[in-house]
């Protein structure tokens, strides 16, 4: 066999993000950080007089504060950064993280739930978020947080022609 009897395949472009989600993303990002950690800052604001140390207490508050939406935002971005996804031999391969990477290569046959879902951050922007829940597992295995509506419309109905199945009608 001659290198010119092989068949090749161009090899699929990987997608990111839309940039937009860094916003999208970020929000609910420093709730669940607010959320965690508003016993800390409930006793550093709330805490007795600290005689002349006050404007020192002051500082080392906003600091912890930037500290913690700081790690809130860090977070974000390397989400938005390292978050890629393609169609490659009729599989969705999903792929991020720095330190810990994590690739999740998905057979359509396998999806069981496709949704897409807006909610307000998403609707402010344009966006939307794919989630795809499989077989044997019951939380959702691959999650394409912030798409564009367009690009998200379209790898929707890229998976659903893999599978076979149509698209639901509102109300089903």
């Amino acid at each position: 066999m001659t290198g010119s009897d092989l068949v090749t395949t161009p090899e699929a472009e990987w997608e990111g993000l839309h940039p937009a989600s860094l916003a999208v993303n970020l929000i609910p990002q420093a709730w669940r950080t607010l959320r965690s950690t508003w016993p800390l800052f409930i006793a550093l604001f709330i805490g007795g007089d600290m005689g002349g140390e006050e404007l020192f207490v002051g500082i080392f508050e906003v600091l912890l504060l930037g500290v913690f939406f700081g790690l809130a935002f860090l977070h974000t971005t390397v989400h938005w950064a390292t978050l890629r996804y393609r169609i490659h031999e009729d599989r969705l391969e999903i792929r991020h993280g720095l330190l810990n990477r994590q690739a999740r290569i998905i057979d359509p046959a396998r999806i069981q739930n496709l949704e897409v879902v807006q909610n307000l951050f998403h609707k402010a922007t344009g966006l939307v978020e794919l989630r795809l829940e499989t077989a044997g597992d019951a939380s959702t295995e691959g999650l394409l947080s912030a798409l564009g509506e367009q690009d998200a419309r379209k790898l929707e109905a890229r998976l659903r022609a893999m599978t076979g199945r149509e698209p639901r009608a509102a109300g089903e």
